[in-house]
């Protein structure tokens, strides 16, 4: 099965959109008006997605979405619950990329396929860490212990992902600020002061003769140090 994504109107007339799992888009259509929604739009899932986020935020989501759901999965699947009827509880509570590279997960699960190869499947989603994991876990009998084993290994690296962000958001504010505070000093009040400080004296001291030479680098080479920052 594919993953098609849809906007329409359901009978209360509002707007949505979501995912839905299907052969064809015209199976998807089909599924969509026996739930009472008028389809307006249906494209394949991944190609949406790939060009409405970026790679870098998408897989950052992704991957707390995976941290949050290991552990659900773990739980739901030691209470005996089988594990369809698992990932179904978990997509429905899922949204965005994640939801769809789940839903592709289900569908190959479904198929007979184990759920390692199902997630091997979407490496930009799952890690190979976790893939082996769940393969270990799978061929000894004692999938729900490793995946609580996983969720716990996943929340230590997030938190400390967390902590890591927080730690260089401060130093990193420091470093601009001070950066664009130079930039402004060597452009804007520097100039005048060397002005002045030439009709004074004869011979500059190398000092300032070196700090003339950066402000004129910087005023003259503007467009390249913008472009280059960008």
């Amino acid at each position: 099965m594919a993953v098609f994504s849809y906007t329409g109107i359901d009978r209360s007339h509002n707007n949505v959109r979501g995912t839905i799992s299907a052969d064809t888009p015209r199976e998807a259509r089909d599924a969509l008006r026996g739930q009472g929604i008028r389809v307006r739009k249906i494209s394949p899932a991944e190609a949406r997605t790939s060009k409405r986020q970026l790679p870098s935020l998408s897989i950052f989501q992704s991957q707390k979405q995976w941290t949050t759901a290991v552990a659900e999965l773990s739980m739901l699947l030691h209470a005996g619950i089988p594990i369809l009827d698992a990932l179904d509880t978990i997509v429905e509570q899922t949204t965005g990329s994640f939801r769809t590279a789940l839903l592709s997960v289900r569908d190959r699960v479904a198929a007979g396929e184990s759920l390692a190869a199902a997630l091997q499947s979407r490496p930009d989603v799952f890690d190979a860490a976790s893939v082996q994991m769940v393969e270990v876990g799978e061929n000894a009998g004692t999938l729900d212990e490793v995946l609580s084993q996983l969720a716990e290994f996943k929340l230590r690296q997030s938190r400390l992902t967390d902590e890591v962000t927080t730690a260089l958001v401060y130093p990193t504010f420091l470093v601009l600020f001070g950066s664009a505070a130079g930039v402004f000093l060597m452009t804007s009040v520097l100039p005048p002061l060397l002005e002045n400080l030439e009709e004074t004296i004869d011979v500059l001291p190398w000092p300032t003769r070196v700090a003339k030479t950066l402000s004129h680098v910087l005023i003259d080479y503007r467009w390249y140090w913008i472009l280059g920052a960008v």
